[in-house]
């Protein structure tokens, strides 16, 4: 919004790609074929953020997911039953180029595989984990919480 040229009205220009103050809370895909696992991530993080939480036990279930909603980050398992979160983070970030991927695992990766996570910079998060620790990454990549208001 800016004051127009006579000075006497405002003139608005949209701006592509950015979010407004007023815009939908982020929406966060969960990727892990434990399906115990997944509900109670995706539980803690709707309820800690107050985030759209959006979630998968494969590569298939995911890609359908993210046609259906623009996704902000993506928490991927490394090992899924038909591929890998490395592959379907690489997918994602070529539909959603804006999107934040960090890869679980439970074991450790090669250094291969670590170092093709980086060059795609994809972040790492060895299991376990507390829900906490994935709020704090995702606000360190400029994903904000929702503030509660209490009544």
């Amino acid at each position: 919004v800016q004051l127009n040229e006579a000075k006497d009205g405002l003139t608005f220009e949209s701006v592509r790609g950015v979010k407004s103050a007023a815009a939908s809370p982020p929406t966060v895909l969960i990727v892990d074929d434990n399906r115990d696992f997944l509900r109670l991530l995706a539980l803690d993080l709707g309820q800690a953020a107050q985030w759209v939480v959006t979630t998968g036990q494969s590569v298939v279930e995911a890609e359908h997911a993210s046609s259906i909603v623009q996704l902000d980050f993506a928490l991927l398992d490394f090992i899924l039953p038909d591929g890998t979160g490395l592959e379907l983070g690489a997918k994602l970030q070529k539909r959603w180029p804006a999107i934040h991927v960090a890869i679980m695992t439970g074991g450790e990766l090669s250094a291969n595989e670590e170092y093709e996570c980086r060059g795609f910079g994809f972040d790492i998060v060895n299991k376990p984990f507390l829900p906490q620790q994935i709020v704090g990454l995702f606000q360190e990549r400029g994903i904000k919480m929702i503030s509660r208001v209490s009544a």
